[in-house]
């Protein structure tokens, strides 16, 4: 279970909205679902495995999709047992997805 960023820019807000998402849909499964929505004139929702935003797609400027993330799944299953050394490299891993 990999997790994969959904990052949609709107119009006049001053940050992102970032979903996450952990399902296994393709890529092309997610665009598509994406374009759905898009299309629509109406106020409609996108969901994801995570999270549920209800849009006005006229108002969204860009959809970002990211790449399934590796490193997070490595995060996630790390022993919590680590030597010193190996929980730098946690700690640094874990500074790299907050600047997300």
């Amino acid at each position: 279970m990999a997790i994969r960023k959904i990052i949609v820019y709107q119009r006049y807000a001053t940050k992102p909205v970032i979903l996450t998402d952990t399902s296994d849909n393709s890529k092309e499964e997610i665009q598509n679902q994406i374009l759905n929505v898009l299309s629509s004139d109406k106020i409609s929702i996108l969901e994801t495995s995570n999270d549920i935003l209800v849009i006005r797609p006229s108002e969204v400027q860009a959809v970002l999709i990211t790449k399934p993330n590796s490193i997070n799944q490595e995060l996630i299953s790390q022993d919590s047992h680590d030597t010193p050394e190996e929980k730098k490299k946690y700690d640094e891993k874990l500074s790299l997805e907050k600047k997300w």
